[in-house]
């Protein structure tokens, strides 16, 4: 739908809502939705989205930036007084500069209006840059915003437009978002027109006529826009035509050398259908284990309507290490039942597992450390099983997450002795318990598995769309209360039986930044599991290597074993994310926009107490790349009695990466 130069118009939608609000709640309910190109679409507008409200003393963007009529407004903006006029109701209206002190914190620039006498907002037009809003890829943000009296009772907003020029890697675009605000109804919202729905989309919503549109809209449409219209539903009948999708299939099913690389896929677009096959060049990794190993991975989705979301996903994974000669084939069969979210998972073949089944360490950066240091971090077994799982919502804000496992499980040796440095160090066993004894570390066994885990996001709220439920957070934290079992009566050589709680969020703290927690705590109670696999292992690190995602959930410098236990143990991560508040205030270290972060981990077990305080900078890189973040960390090892092993070690550093491993 772009023009010759590569111009026009991306995304083109309309609403009408309407808009519920009573002492800080809010609901909407969009009765007319008109998308551009697709007469079955459902628009993402959201007046509530669009609430930027500047009497708050902060507005949230991505970081917390400062309304210029904020309490501590003074500490950030000066502002000049441009002239006075009156508007044409005849009120006297002050036209105010705002003007950053510092480019680089979290402030607006432009001009708010205010009502003399009134002494509140008239308008405003205030725009933020990349610099404050910490965003690279957003050039400005302006918004404008305008006020009239409602009833002679409240200045209410009337209209409210947010423009935004962004670009990256050659690529420049614009949009706008306006919003207009009509026929107020002052104070009659109940508490029944606040439920838990805080969005509804109408299931009719997209019958809407042109003619409906036309005797609607307050916003007259472009030029540019009607052409839009007119061209996308032109294109869309094409697209959507049996002759248009096989010409599409054919094209897309050739085959291409390219392939050979990234992999071929097959679609049938009209049976909703698509098959593909990986490139086994693209999964070669390293391990001890297996040597060099690769994947072929086998995947058909099946799409049973285009409203519904019910879909079958199935892979079919072969994978195979040259060293070990072994295949281990694995099927997965994923069923989604559609606007319910509940899913159904099985899980039949054979797999390398770690020992820790969260995989502390991934496969890439342990083929990393493998070939070029020497240092084979991941411990695995072979595992031979057949799983059952389900899981999705069953009330507003819970949902749970049940499962059964039926396995055989072989200990494995190394196999592999190869590497960049062969002389420099010997490679360690696969047995997490002992490094230097290449030997089984367990006898073969069966296990018969079963869990469940109840979470519970209070106060939760909904967005409904005719084919789909989406769940917003609250402000409350998560809470998740699991059990995870076996039981030898089941055909099985192992019994025991674990429980764990946790308690986790993030938080925006005002124009400070973001803080985050984890609390997990657990104890196996009755029989505890005598195979080292079923104790509760940690999310430790070894490579001084983490991964953006990982700082509330892994330790930064804890040993992946040492300290696993079938006892009791309690677990708190914290951190705190200043995101330019304090290094934004230094002179020249502003223009790096780095940003201070630190925290605090610890691990209590029967037998050790284990604790990381760690401080560093994050956001560092240039333009868009801004991948790498290091921290200072400071650990510390106490043992309970009887034992004494009590260990202050020095700071090391650990390296952050915003990629995936």
């Amino acid at each position: 739908s772009l023009d010759s130069t590569r111009q026009g118009v991306v995304y083109l939608s309309e609403s009408l809502s309407h808009l519920y609000y009573k002492n800080g709640k809010s609901k909407e309910v969009l009765y007319s939705s008109k998308v551009s190109g697709d007469d079955q679409g459902y628009s993402f507008n959201s007046a509530q989205e669009m609430n930027f409200n500047f009497y708050n003393n902060s507005i949230s963007l991505n970081k917390e930036l400062i309304s210029p009529i904020a309490k501590n407004a003074m500490n950030y903006y000066n502002y000049q007084l441009v002239g006075a006029e009156y508007d044409e109701r005849g009120q006297l209206v002050n036209k105010i500069k705002v003007i950053p002190k510092n480019a680089y914190s979290n402030t607006f620039y432009g001009h708010i209006y205010i009502n003399e006498d009134l002494w509140n907002i008239n308008s405003l037009a205030l725009s933020a840059t990349k610099k404050a809003t910490g965003l690279p890829i957003i050039d400005t943000l302006t918004f404008t915003q305008s006020y009239e009296p409602t009833s002679g009772i409240a200045w209410t907003p009337s209209s409210n437009i947010i423009d935004f020029r962004m670009g990256a890697f050659g690529f420049e675009v614009g949009g706008k978002f306006a919003c207009v605000y009509s026929n107020y109804e002052l104070g009659t919202v109940t508490a029944a027109d606040l439920d838990k729905v805080v969005y509804e989309v109408l299931e009719e919503s997209n019958d809407r006529s042109d003619a409906y549109w036309d005797t609607l809209r307050p916003i007259p449409l472009t030029q540019e826009e009607r052409t839009d219209y007119r061209r996308k539903d032109s294109i869309r009948i094409i697209r959507e035509s049996p002759a248009y999708l096989d010409s599409v299939d054919r094209i897309h099913n050739e085959f291409d050398f390219s392939d050979i690389l990234s992999g071929y896929s097959y679609r049938n677009s009209q049976r909703k259908s698509r098959y593909a096959i990986s490139s086994p060049l693209g999964g070669i990794k390293l391990n001890t284990i297996q040597g060099w190993h690769t994947n072929l991975a086998f995947n058909h989705t099946k799409r049973f309507t285009k409203e519904n979301g019910k879909i079958l996903r199935t892979k079919i994974n072969l994978n195979y290490g040259l060293s070990e000669k072994i295949y281990r084939p694995q099927l997965t069969s994923t069923y989604l039942f559609g606007k319910s979210n509940f899913r159904l998972t099985l899980i039949a073949g054979r797999k390398l597992e770690q020992y820790n089944s969260a995989n502390p360490i991934s496969d890439l950066l342990n083929s990393l450390t493998t070939f070029i240091d020497r240092k084979n971090y991941l411990k695995a077994y072979d595992k031979k099983h057949l799983s059952l799982a389900f899981n999705g919502y069953v009330a507003r804000g819970i949902s749970l997450n049940i499962f059964s496992e039926y396995a055989n499980r072989s200990a494995l040796i190394n196999n592999y002795n190869g590497g960049l440095q062969q002389d420099a160090r010997n490679f360690t066993s696969n047995n997490p318990q002992d490094a230097r004894r290449n030997e089984p570390a367990f006898s073969e066994h069966q296990v018969a598995a079963f869990g469940i885990e109840l979470k519970w996001e209070p106060a939760q709220k909904l967005v409904k769309y005719p084919n789909a439920i989406f769940r917003q957070n609250s402000d409350w934290p998560t809470f998740r209360f699991a059990y995870k079992g076996a039981i030898r009566a089941l055909s099985g050589d192992v019994n025991f039986h674990l429980l764990t709680a946790r308690i986790n969020k993030r938080y925006q703290a005002s124009i400070y930044g973001e803080i985050g927690f984890n609390l997990i705590a657990g104890k196996f109670v009755g029989n505890r599991p005598e195979e080292f696999i079923d104790y509760y292992h940690f999310m430790g690190n070894q490579t001084h290597i983490v991964t953006s995602g990982a700082y509330l959930a892994n330790y930064l410098l804890l040993p992946y074993y040492d300290y696993s236990t079938n006892d009791h143990f309690i677990q708190l991560h914290l951190q705190h994310n200043f995101k330019g508040y304090i290094l934004s205030k230094i002179p020249l270290l502003k223009r790096l926009e780095w940003r201070l972060v630190g925290g605090y981990k610890l691990l209590d077990t029967e037998s050790y107490f284990y604790d990381e305080l760690h401080i560093g900078i994050d956001n560092i890189g240039f333009g868009l790349f801004r991948f790498l973040r290091i921290d200072a960390v400071f650990p510390r090892l106490l043992c309970h009695q009887p034992i004494d092993c009590s260990i202050s070690r020095k700071p090391q550093l650990v390296f952050g990466l915003n990629l995936s491993f």
